[in-house]
């Protein structure tokens, strides 16, 4: 081999890494940026980078699980966003073990694989070319719909910054999200590197979840294992073993003007959230709808998940039963 030569292990390692690295620039604004409308703190480079890096991590971690299982399309992404979710909540930050057993499912499972694996990482890349005004018309609605879940941030916050605050950090780092695609694009197809690769995030990750088990001993910390492993369960069940991941969608051959229709939902956020924070100063409990609302579909496609790989296993167990 050359000097200047690249092996296949290389490019397998540098396109895991790539794909990482999109998916937590995608996550981050669907994770943070929707979720929270506006700054909690003064936003800069160094903290959006930190930030990132976390979410890419996770993201590696949750790639990791999809590669080694080999399940694709939606159930890849809203199975991945969970993992990544409560790799989140459940190592980075302890929110996972809150107002147990409600924030279990919550935040990881309804925000994180719903809304981020489903919506913004999973209309970003449909089956088949939506023409413009298909994808127009579905970011208009993500942004009216993440303008009226900002509508409660008062309730808890207090007063709110206007469009020259949101702005900035709904639509500017909304960008993120249409080149992440794009950069999914270019990959077209993850293929699994190494075993010793893919351990690299879930050991890093399974320090942490340690550190915060020594410290602060409680036996909530032991949902997390438990969630983790019946999802990595439901993951192989539908999967087709160490295949690859591929990256289908409209992105790979929209390109950035595909995606860019995306900039419609932070843009319709930041107008909506801000009108609603004009006329209701003081908040309204759209919180309670948005929860409960993505806890039930969350939980209903998941149980739909176990469900089916329950099915899948049965009739396998059946046809290897020697007559």
């Amino acid at each position: 081999m050359s000097r200047g030569s690249v092996s296949a292990d290389d490019v397998r390692v540098r396109t895991y890494a790539a794909a990482a690295g999109a998916l937590g620039a995608i996550a981050l604004w669907g994770s943070e940026m929707f979720f929270w409308s506006a700054p909690q703190e003064p936003v800069n480079v160094i903290s959006v980078g930190m930030t990132w890096f976390v979410y890419a991590l996770c993201s590696a971690a949750a790639l990791s699980l999809v590669l080694v299982t080999g399940i694709q399309g939606w159930r890849a992404m809203f199975l991945g966003g969970a993992v990544m979710g409560w790799l989140i909540e459940g190592v980075v930050v302890a929110t996972a073990y809150d107002a147990f057993p409600f924030q279990v499912v919550w935040t990881p499972l309804a925000w994180h694989g719903l809304v981020t694996g489903l919506v913004v990482l999973g209309l970003g890349r449909p089956e088949g070319r939506w023409p413009a005004w298909r994808r127009a018309l579905t970011w208009g609605v993500v942004g009216v719909a993440g303008g009226l879940w900002a509508s409660w941030w008062p309730l808890e916050r207090g007063g709110m910054p206007g469009l020259a605050t949101t702005v900035p950090y709904l639509v500017g780092l909304g960008l993120l999200v249409p080149l992440g695609h794009v950069a999914l694009d270019r990959l077209v197809r993850v293929p699994v590197p190494s075993r010793r690769v893919l351990l690299v995030a879930p050991v890093l990750l399974l320090v942490g979840w340690l550190v915060r088990v020594v410290l602060a001993p409680s036996p909530l910390y032991l949902v997390l294992p438990m969630v983790l492993g019946l999802t990595a369960w439901v993951m192989r069940r539908w999967g087709d073993g160490p295949i690859g991941l591929e990256l289908s969608g409209v992105g790979v051959s929209g390109g950035l003007r595909a995606h860019a229709w995306f900039l419609l939902a932070p843009v319709g956020c930041a107008l909506v959230a801000s009108l609603l924070w004009w006329a209701a100063p003081e908040g309204l409990p759209a919180n309670i709808v948005v929860a409960l609302g993505t806890v039930a579909i969350s939980l209903w496609l998941f149980g739909r998940l176990v469900l089916g790989g329950l099915r899948r296993e049965r009739v396998e167990a059946t046809a290897v039963t020697p007559m």
